[in-house]
């Protein structure tokens, strides 16, 4: 607000301002803007590539075996999932029972070695995907592991439609959470934390819709993680669900094209 009164008539003497949300809009108006159109989000209209998503599927499938991805984790998020999987693998294994596949994804390049060092202490059997992703006799190598580092870039579409469930991070420490648009996308059932900030009425909107559980802490994560796994069924559902409320929230683009036209035209 300090911000937006120092910038009042700035503010003022825009023509136009296309706003995310209501909320959005009024606040601009707060600060001066004198039209302020809601136009929805664009990350809505993100095209994925239909190609990763495609190889994603298939890599599941000849794998034959659940995934969860943990994508997108931040500062402070890793260990504790870390340390969840571990206590999850240590359980199976004194049952003798074939655990999921776990994919850790770092949100920042410069934390991939520090997340390899969390998984060595915690003596889980891992690879790094930069070394399994071209390597054609990977596939029964993967049956072995625990974990796979996902340590390369631009790979999340691949991640999430691999993943039966996904784990969003960003939000089980103060960061504001991440976009976890693209796996509801795909058709994967998500779960996401207490810290979405920056993803607030995407949140709302999607827990409304049943397209997302929101939960407070990494163990209430696992617990739903756990939960669907045991009822693919009723993952099915919530990534189903996630796909509808993608599609009913598509558009944000055109109208700002339209808005834009509009405008050029007066």
């Amino acid at each position: 607000r300090i911000f937006g009164g120092l910038l009042h008539d700035t503010y003022r003497a825009l023509t136009l301002v296309l706003a995310q949300s209501d909320t959005d809009a009024q606040r601009l108006f707060e600060a001066g803007a004198k039209q302020a159109q809601v136009c929805g989000n664009l990350k809505f209209d993100m095209q994925l590539p239909h190609v990763a998503i495609q190889a994603g599927h298939h890599w599941r499938d000849k794998l034959a075996r659940q995934v969860v991805a943990i994508a997108s984790t931040r500062e402070g998020e890793d260990k504790p999932f870390v340390d969840l999987i571990k206590t999850e693998c240590d359980q199976i294994a004194g049952v003798n029972t074939e655990n999921p596949l776990y994919l850790l994804i770092p949100r920042h390049p410069q934390r991939f070695d520090e997340a390899a060092r969390l998984l060595d202490a915690a003596g889980l059997r891992y690879a790094r995907w930069s070394t399994l992703r071209d390597d054609p006799y990977s596939a029964d190598y993967l049956s072995d592991l625990d974990v796979v580092l996902g340590d390369t870039m631009g790979e999340m579409p691949f991640f999430y439609a691999a993943a039966d469930v996904a784990v969003v991070g960003g939000s089980f420490e103060p960061h504001g959470g991440q976009n976890f648009i693209e796996a509801c996308a795909i058709g994967t059932a998500v779960v996401v934390g207490p810290h979405t900030r920056n993803f607030a009425q995407a949140v709302s909107s999607a827990k409304q819709a049943q397209a997302i559980v929101q939960v407070a802490t990494a163990p209430e994560a696992f617990e739903q993680v756990k939960r669907w796994l045991q009822a693919p069924d009723q993952a099915k559902a919530a990534g189903q669900a996630g796909q509808s409320w993608v599609a009913n929230h598509l558009g944000a683009t055109n109208r700002m094209i339209d808005a834009i036209d509009e405008l050029d035209a007066q």
